[in-house]
């Protein structure tokens, strides 16, 4: 016959494990995330639909993508997008990006060519190249020491 307590360990072990697998235990930088743009939250969906839910909130496999594709896609905030954590590349070219938003550690290829930018956040230290061309940039932060690659020529 069990004791009490061998069945309240028995209950908790079953609890952590279904917490566990249900995701609430050790949750992914990216799952809670709200992505207030509209269209920055369907270029998400189309690039990625599991990183993403019907409310527009960052689900955990958001956390893993390294490249994200969304050119000209009417975008006019970036807000979020610290959730894409693993991120290596961006290319959202040809949008209405007016501000950066703190940009993931991870990056390396930051490309923003064509948009309504006038000045950068701090960027990454291991950012290799920049594109900010055809943006009203007027200051630049101070660059990192490893960037191989930079546009930046001015407005529209």
């Amino acid at each position: 016959m069990k004791t009490p307590f061998t069945l309240l360990r028995s209950k908790l072990q079953y609890l952590f494990l279904l917490c566990a697998f249900l995701g609430f235990l050790a949750p992914s930088n990216a799952q809670g995330i709200h992505i207030p743009d509209d269209n920055f939250a369907a270029a998400i969906r189309s690039a990625c639909p599991t990183c993403i839910n019907a409310m527009d909130t960052l689900l955990p496999p958001a956390a893993s993508i390294t490249n994200l594709n969304i050119e000209n896609k009417g975008i006019v905030s970036l807000s979020g997008l610290h959730g894409f954590s693993s991120l290596q590349t961006l290319w959202a070219v040809d949008n209405q990006v007016t501000v950066l938003p703190t940009l993931p550690n991870s990056l390396t290829y930051l490309g923003m060519r064509g948009n309504l930018l006038t000045s950068l956040p701090t960027l990454p230290t291991g950012l290799m190249t920049l594109d900010v061309d055809q943006n009203p940039v007027t200051s630049l932060p101070t660059l990192p020491v490893g960037l191989k690659y930079l546009w930046v020529q001015g407005g529209h």
